[in-house]
């Protein structure tokens, strides 16, 4: 087995209709999985940049970002293949786009209350424990 690293940028975008805490996110019906927008770093590239180019690519959403809220990591057996999965992620608020344009890699991109997206991170993630990407933005909101 070889082994790899892999690094990736993404965002916890968020906003406010209706006066309730609405999260983006994506879901892939081959995996029933759920996921926040997030990409592979490409040479030369910077965290931040990474995260604002997959946010829009994965869910046709134009991006502000905010703070930094930490990074995952995880480690992925893909066919043999062994991958330190290193995701970076920061908080963003949409500025422009539309999600009808979100790419084919995901059946479904769209905003969804706080609450329900917590649940369904915490038992719907395939590989990144993105809960705790939304616990950790729910600790900042509180201090």
């Amino acid at each position: 087995m070889s082994e790899d690293k892999h690094i990736s940028g993404g965002a916890l975008v968020y906003s406010r209709l209706d006066g309730q805490l609405k999260v983006l996110v994506m879901y892939r019906e081959k995996t029933d999985s759920w996921h926040l927008p997030k990409g592979t770093m490409r040479p030369g590239e910077s965290l931040a940049e990474t995260a604002k180019r997959e946010v829009e690519e994965e869910t046709g959403i134009k991006i502000e970002l905010g703070e930094y809220l930490g990074k995952l990591e995880s480690i992925i057996n893909r066919d043999g293949k062994i991958i330190n999965k290193e995701t970076h992620y920061f908080t963003a608020t949409p500025i422009g786009g539309n999600l009808t344009n979100h790419d084919s890699e995901h059946d479904r991109a769209c905003f969804i209350d706080f609450d329900e997206v917590l649940k369904r991170l915490e038992k719907f993630s395939l590989y990144e424990m993105e809960g705790e990407v939304l616990r950790k933005f729910q600790k900042k909101l509180v201090d």
